[in-house]
């Protein structure tokens, strides 16, 4: 498959997904209906909803989630960005590529006494690697400078799914290696002083094994704009574990087992986190024990993998942003 295949395939699926599901919006925008709305659900949560961010790419809303309508109460805040193969998916509605949810995903964590905040992001081929993991800073920044919101901006982690998953990775690193950083063009603007961690679920950046499916290396090349996943200077910047020298935020990582990408993905940190005793845990589980499709630790209401899953995440937050 060529690169300009790979954008063709790739640009017909997001057509079918945005036409099925978007209500006629186009993938990239820079407006919404109406900005900044406060929502009080009958549980209690309160939501801002379509926050506006400042960057230089479209999509740039976020969506609040707080335990209550208290914003002066200091809770850890988690930024999270969702999946969606780099090419659509929403911070409301989620990854379409993954399972649904059948737990209150969102609902437990606030629950469990942290701020979230659910990010959008610009979509390939129009905006390729590394325009997103700028966004994922951007919104840190922003945050940063307008305490109005009443997120405790010392202590934040950052997490995603699939594409998600990948930024989180990726922007974990820059945070810790300023070389790293510098290669990617950007000046993260926390320290591992405020990140205290990431909870990286289900991310697939082992170019050899992407290269490997075509659908997979369809997603990629789109993202990168390189034909070549193994020999493409962007892939190999973004493939993380073999750019960490000794560096890193505390991690949970994630994998699925129902295709090989996410383990790949895993047991490649694994090793290099382990190299240099670095702190992180991992679920990687095998299929003999519990088939995990993409996306399952949405299903810990009625899993028992997702739920040890989704019960370890809980605990890793908790201990990293005491």
């Amino acid at each position: 498959m060529t690169l300009q295949q790979a954008e063709a395939m790739c640009l017909l699926v997001r057509k079918k997904v945005f036409d099925a599901t978007a209500n006629g919006r186009e993938p990239n925008i820079t407006e919404v209906p109406e900005e900044d709305r406060l929502v009080k659900r009958e549980d209690g949560i309160t939501l801002r909803l379509d926050v506006r961010y400042d960057s230089a790419y479209p999509n740039n809303f976020c969506d609040i989630w707080y335990a209550d309508g208290e914003d002066s109460v200091k809770r850890p805040t988690i930024f999270s960005f969702h999946g969606g193969g780099f090419l659509f998916g929403d911070k409301q509605s989620g990854d379409p590529l993954a399972v649904k949810a059948e737990g209150g995903y969102n609902e437990e964590i606030v629950k469990a006494g942290f701020n979230i905040v659910e990010c959008n992001y610009c979509f390939a081929p129009e905006y390729r690697f590394p325009a997103q993991i700028e966004q994922v800073d951007e919104v840190i920044a922003y945050f940063l400078n307008h305490p109005e919101y009443g997120l405790d901006m010392s202590r934040i982690v950052v997490t995603g799914g699939s594409a998600g998953a990948c930024f989180t990775e990726i922007y974990g690193l820059a945070v810790a290696d300023s070389s790293y950083a510098e290669k990617l063009g950007i000046r993260p603007a926390v320290t591992m002083k405020e990140l205290c961690g990431v909870v990286v679920n289900e991310a697939c950046l082992q170019t050899a094994v992407n290269a490997s499916a075509d659908n997979m290396y369809a997603l990629h090349a789109n993202w990168f704009g390189e034909e070549s996943l193994e020999k493409g200077e962007k892939a190999q910047l973004a493939e993380v574990s073999r750019h960490i020298h000794g560096l890193y935020p505390p991690a949970y990582l994630i994998a699925s087992n129902n295709e090989p990408f996410f383990s790949a993905d895993v047991r490649a940190m694994d090793e290099a986190l382990t190299r240099y005793g670095l702190a992180h845990e991992i679920y990687d589980e095998p299929r003999e024990r519990e088939v995990l499709p993409h996306g399952f630790i949405g299903n810990f209401a009625a899993s028992p993998c997702a739920k040890e899953c989704f019960e370890g995440m809980l605990a890793f937050l908790r201990q990293y942003t005491k």
